[in-house]
């Protein structure tokens, strides 16, 4: 009774296996394309985005659609190159030990950035140690002349300097990086600013972009130090980065009838979390309002206590809150027992309750211009419809 599935999973085995040799040979005649991997815990779409949109400003690009980044979706990325793409910003995820090798070896990079290294996947991975060993295969497997391109700040990823005899550009805000963050500001409603200080590669120069929160500029640095080290103008990259709007569901604000603004983000990782929180802090705005679900990341916690941290986590910095998921009262104790008021914390098994209760709170609340609603939880929580609702 079982062999139809059995062959059905043959099936697909051998489809992926044929598919990705497909790709392996098309990649190797791709020889006149500079390929660009980019990987790391947090921050590697935000690049990708904001590279694409530097290179294509220069010559034919090409980027990673959405979140194609697996062992089944980079196959598919790399047979959609084609010779006139003089440049291509390929994304690559580690869904387990041993995967990033894999896709590594089959992009075969020209350029590697590695953004950085943080607790994203605990469910797969032992420690934070051996998520650093698994980013640095796209250290270890790119091109003889190729260049990687690392956070200075983050230990975990400067030490991958070591793991290759090619040329290194360390970014962030130390003084031992080549590429360097200052004078940033990113208080809400003011988009992320900064300036890029010289380098061995550019002349210094301003960055306004759109994205929400501080912890976007490793982002930036990266983009910029890439689009640097292939002798790019630098004023021209600043310009391109200027116009890229934040990707949904990656602390997208979106403007609700209301006039409150919703920010969106679909990474329920615990550091995701904790950046989300520090932008909430520092916002100008008169009243905030979350709704929250489940979080990862946590190592092995169980959910009643990774929950209830969670709750404890964000007490301080909102007038209410919506906790969404079958255990969200754990999450709601926790609030409460950080010093909420218990009358604005509320629970909702999914999605329907959430807008109800979300719906109630805007206007018992009224809110309007100035105040922000923050949505954040795991992507089959689907909880980033809520804007679609208010939206109608």
């Amino acid at each position: 009774m079982f062999q139809p599935a059995a062959r059905m999973k043959a099936r697909i085995t051998h489809k992926l296996r044929h598919s990705t040799l497909l790709a392996y040979v098309w990649r190797r005649l791709m020889f006149r394309t500079t390929v660009i991997a980019i990987t790391g815990s947090v921050g590697k779409t935000t690049c990708r985005e904001l590279l694409f949109n530097i290179l294509r400003e220069h010559a034919p690009a090409y980027q990673t659609r959405n979140n194609e980044n697996d062992l089944w979706g980079v196959p598919g990325v790399l047979l959609r190159l084609r010779p006139w793409h003089k440049f291509a910003v390929i994304e690559l995820a580690a869904s387990g030990p041993g995967t990033l090798k894999q896709l590594a070896r089959l992009v075969g990079p020209d350029v590697a950035i590695v953004t950085a290294v943080a607790h994203t996947h605990t469910n797969r991975y032992n420690s934070i140690d051996e998520i650093a060993r698994e980013k640095s295969e796209l250290v270890r497997n790119m091109r003889r002349r190729g260049l990687a391109i690392l956070n200075g700040d983050d230990p975990h990823v400067r030490a991958m300097a070591e793991l290759t005899k090619a040329p290194t550009v360390l970014f962030g805000c130390g003084s031992g990086n080549q590429v360097r963050a200052a004078d940033i500001q990113a208080r809400w409603p003011q988009r992320l600013n900064l300036t890029v200080l010289p380098g061995s590669h550019h002349a210094g120069c301003t960055v306004q972009t759109q994205l929400v929160g501080a912890h976007w500029k490793n982002s930036v640095l990266a983009a910029f130090a890439a689009a640097a080290s292939l002798d790019l103008d630098a004023a021209t990259s600043a310009g391109a980065i200027s116009r890229v709007p934040p990707f949904r569901g990656r602390m997208q604000p979106v403007k609700l009838p209301c006039g409150a603004t919703m920010i969106r983000d679909e990474n329920a990782s615990i550091d995701v979390l904790r950046a989300m929180l520090e932008v909430a802090a520092e916002a100008r705005a008169q009243r905030r309002v979350l709704v929250l679900g489940d979080i990862t990341d946590c190592g092995k916690v169980k959910s009643r206590r990774r929950l209830a941290r969670a709750g404890e986590m964000v007490a301080p910095y909102f007038e209410a809150a919506v906790f969404v998921g079958k255990s969200a009262r754990h999450a709601a104790k926790g609030a409460v027992a950080a010093g909420m008021d218990a009358a604005r914390v509320m629970t909702a098994e999914d999605f329907a309750a959430a807008d109800v209760l979300l719906q109630r709170t805007i206007e018992d609340l009224q809110l309007g211009d100035g105040d922000l609603i923050f949505v954040k939880g795991q992507s089959w929580q689907h909880l980033s419809r809520l804007a679609f609702a208010q939206l109608g």
